[in-house]
């Protein structure tokens, strides 16, 4: 039997440099094969070269799933950070507008108007527990992590998320359910940083507050800046300020219609709203691109619901009274279904190739009830994989992963009783060293919530949903130009523990 290592207690919370051997006073007195790996493990470390020349993959079109584009007859498009991108300035809009309705509407201290937005602050894919007021990052195996718990704007240790949690920091479904609500979309990110404000607020000037109160104001504030037009009203207003340019949109859409696809458009947003934004980015002609267009849909409802379509009158800017049997090219439709859909085009299965950001309210329905190919544009990507690509981080994640292959192997050892101090100060050591390498990735990503692909070793909630519901994925719409039009995406092969190394 191999000799236990045990953990021996270190403050949780506190900074840890990054300790390696020459700092290790034990290492003198430890077993003599930990020490040769530990050196090892130096020499590894001090020798690492970053590649320099590595090209960020920012253009590439990812599969979790294979999907030969030849199959595809029919490509849909949501809107809103699918067909267009907007600026941080939207962000900024969506926080303003609903903080002053809280104040106004909801007589919020006049304090809580001064709040201003922090577009460093959060990430999409967090969740509010609503009984805590806690602002939580939680890997696919419901854990949440230990850097990404914030109570307002502080972030919480290890050790008071243990006692928050009852000594455990896994999250079962059915708390989960009731207490975590999931900010899964760009849209989010505003309400996120909202919240976290105004507990901060609250903390400061030592207000009372309910926690579940709190979050139901603020999602219903986010909501009215959407449902009552306000929002698109701003954004027509100035669409350079908000909307990001894209001179690639309408070629892509050249090439679809030329390689003979069938292309739709099903959004929650307003004709007059999406109307105004396609015109900037495509020209006053852009709906001669679309087979259908389909508005105010009120997704994720448009995919269990049994509602007929109405067509919408694009010069009355009005809604028509007549049954529609028909779907007709290039016209415009509200309301409807699914159901309804399927039922006068026969869009079924693996033909139809449907793209969005959001994975509840887009791609989980179609995915599940109908076997539609899903796409989704995830805009992080882009920035994540520049990042991940730099000398910095690939340094750390080579002492990440070469340090994982040490602890591994320091447990294959064998050592006599009176080198046990000796390692387990080492075996500390390094597991502490290992934290505060996660970390330091993790920041140069986010500062408080890293990646929004990862909790630690582990994919995130969100990354495990995008795993499951999504064939590919990419950050931008324009990248499928990459591709040709017989290509097939093929997926990575998921290496489960047991599988062995590739030698590839």
């Amino acid at each position: 039997m191999l000799t236990a290592l045990r953990r021996l207690p270190t403050r949780c919370g506190a900074h840890r440099p990054l300790i390696f051997s020459r700092h290790i006073a034990a290492l003198a007195d430890a077993n003599p094969m930990v020490r040769a790996l530990v050196e090892e493990f130096e020499k590894q470390k001090e020798a690492y070269q970053p590649n320099l020349y590595m090209k960020p993959l920012t253009r590439n079109i990812f599969a979790n799933n294979q999907l030969r584009l030849n199959n595809v007859e029919v490509i849909g498009f949501d809107y809103d950070y699918t067909l267009c991108h907007y600026s941080e300035e939207l962000q900024r809009l969506i926080y303003n507008m609903a903080r002053d309705s809280m104040v106004r509407k909801l007589r919020y201290p006049q304090g809580v108007s001064e709040l201003r937005y922090d577009p460093t602050f959060a990430i999409r894919g967090l969740a509010i527990d609503t009984e805590k007021a806690l602002l939580c990052k939680i890997s696919s195996h419901q854990k949440l992590s230990y850097t990404g718990v914030f109570r307002g704007r502080q972030r919480l240790s290890r050790e008071e998320i243990l006692q928050v949690y009852n000594g455990s920091r896994h999250i079962p479904v059915t708390y989960r359910a009731e207490n975590m609500k999931p900010l899964n979309d760009l849209f989010s990110v505003a309400q996120a940083c909202l919240f976290a404000d105004i507990i901060q607020f609250f903390l400061d000037n030592d207000i009372a507050y309910e926690p579940r109160a709190v979050h139901e104001d603020i999602e219903s504030s986010i909501s009215e800046v959407h449902t009552s037009g306000k929002m698109h009203k701003a954004v027509v207003q100035d669409l350079p300020l908000y909307m990001e340019p894209n001179k690639k949109l309408r070629t892509l859409l050249t090439r679809f219609q030329n390689d003979g696809k069938k292309l739709f458009v099903c959004t929650n947003s307003s004709f007059r709203y999406i109307d105004a934004g396609l015109r900037y980015m495509v020209g006053n002609d852009w709906r001669q691109f679309f087979d259908i267009v389909m508005v105010s849909a009120k997704k994720p409802d448009f995919y269990t619901r049994s509602r007929t379509f109405r067509l919408f009158d694009v010069e009355k800017r009005q809604v028509q009274w007549q049954a529609v049997s028909e779907l007709l090219p290039h016209n415009v439709y509200t309301q409807g279904s699914l159901r309804q859909l399927i039922a006068l085009k026969g869009w079924v299965g693996g033909k139809v190739l449907y793209i969005g950001d959001s994975l509840f309210a887009d791609l989980v329905e179609p995915s599940r009830i109908l076997g539609w190919r899903t796409g989704a544009i995830i805009r992080e990507l882009e920035d994540e994989i520049k990042i991940q690509s730099s000398p910095a981080y690939q340094k750390l994640a080579f002492q990440h992963a070469a340090l994982e292959d040490l602890l591994r192997k320091m447990q294959d050892v064998e050592f006599h009783e009176s080198h046990y101090e000796a390692n387990a100060e080492i075996y500390n050591n390094l597991i502490a060293m290992h934290g505060d390498l996660q970390h330091e990735m993790e920041k140069l990503i986010n500062p408080n919530f890293g990646s929004v692909f990862r909790v630690d070793s582990h994919p995130s909630q969100f990354a495990f949903s995008a795993q499951r519901y999504v064939d590919i994925y990419s950050s931008r719409l324009k990248n499928f130009l990459e591709y040709p039009k017989t290509y097939t995406f093929y997926p990575e092969r998921m290496r489960l523990p047991h599988d062995p190394k590739s030698p590839f």
